[in-house]
């Protein structure tokens, strides 16, 4: 019975998780979920390499951080099943039956799983993998999870190759700009913003020519414009991505808080010819972080200072994760001694 509800526990919470909205570093979140949630050492999100027998990952999570994508030759590898169609679940001795395969020496893989990633026509596209360094426990609750973070991932990838292909035609951009819910903008080579969508220009109450060049800076909270600023400036000298929250004073002088993404933009011959952004209205989300902020603050004082002895263990392997002072008192060990 503990058992079960354990499995129901953790597929309940990645149902939860992959039900949140599209966000930036989304990939990043899955991995780091799995590894998490399913106490594995090792977990990538990859795709395929057009053209090529490889793949490239896209986030990589190893021994509890953030690992530096790579792309790899998918002969004598577990992942060329998984990339067939084929669902793949090596509870023990992986590396013997891959001994071709390398990584899986470098990162002393014990277990697998793999899991393929399939856009909305059934084509596979990638694959999402998972490693331990021991035997794989709980085998059917790993294999269910992945296939679920699997599924989210293949729309993910869908979603933002679309948008990728509607960006490429200004047409269909400034289009699909005026009718969506984000506030979109482009810069010139010189910084100076010179395209708002009428969803911005509603959003804000000002005119294109109130906005145009820095003007839209004006609406930016006092206490956020220096950041803001200093992002923006210092992406575009690099021509690199960012992501970064800022507050925008409304129509009615309400201030919300925006995510603001942007990216470097070329012309059909590679030339750097400005920036592209959007921006969501993440109020409701920054309102509910920082609840969730306040309810840790007081979870983490009721768990450190209550009288009585608490600990708390992985599921998957007993390992201790937290104790509280009580607990220090009764057994006499310490946190790091733990």
């Amino acid at each position: 019975m503990i058992q079960r509800h354990a499995f129901e526990a953790t597929l309940a919470a990645t149902a939860e998780f992959v039900s949140a909205p599209s966000r930036q570093g989304f990939c990043a979140e899955i991995v780091r979920h799995a590894a998490e949630t399913l106490a594995l050492d090792y977990v990538h999100i990859a795709c395929l390499v057009p053209g090529e027998r490889r793949v490239a990952t896209q986030s990589a999570w190893l021994d509890g951080r953030p690992f530096a994508n790579w792309s790899y030759d998918i002969s004598g590898t577990p992942c060329q099943e998984v990339l067939s169609g084929a669902r793949r679940c090596i509870a023990s001795g992986v590396q013997a039956m891959y001994p071709q395969d390398q990584d899986l020496q470098r990162i002393g893989a014990e277990s697998y799983v793999g899991e393929p990633i399939r856009n909305s026509s059934g084509d596979v596209i990638g694959l999402i993998v998972g490693i331990g360094r021991s035997p794989l426990a709980h085998a059917e609750l790993v294999q269910a999870t992945l296939r679920i973070l699997a599924m989210r991932a293949g729309a993910e990838f869908e979603q933002r190759a679309t948008l990728d292909k509607l960006i490429d035609s200004e047409l269909q951009y400034r289009t699909l700009a005026d009718s969506g819910q984000a506030l979109i903008w482009t810069a010139n080579t010189d910084k100076l913003c010179t395209y708002f969508n009428r969803v911005w220009l509603d959003f804000t109450g000002r005119t294109f020519e109130q906005e145009y060049g820095h003007g839209w800076t004006e609406g930016v909270h006092p206490d956020d414009l220096q950041h803001c600023m200093t992002i923006y400036v210092s992406s575009f000298d690099r021509r690199e991505k960012f992501s970064m929250h800022y507050r925008l004073r409304r129509h009615d002088g309400e201030y919300r808080w925006l995510q603001d993404d942007g990216s470097p933009r070329h012309d059909a011959e590679g030339e750097f010819v400005g920036y592209i952004g959007y921006c969501l209205d993440i109020s409701d989300r920054k309102r509910v972080e920082l609840a969730l902020r306040d309810s840790e603050t007081r979870y983490r004082l009721a768990f450190q200072t209550s009288p009585d002895s608490i600990n708390i263990n992985r599921l998957a392997d007993g390992l201790y994760v937290d104790i509280n002072e009580g607990f220090e008192r009764l057994t006499g060990w310490t946190r790091d001694e733990v």
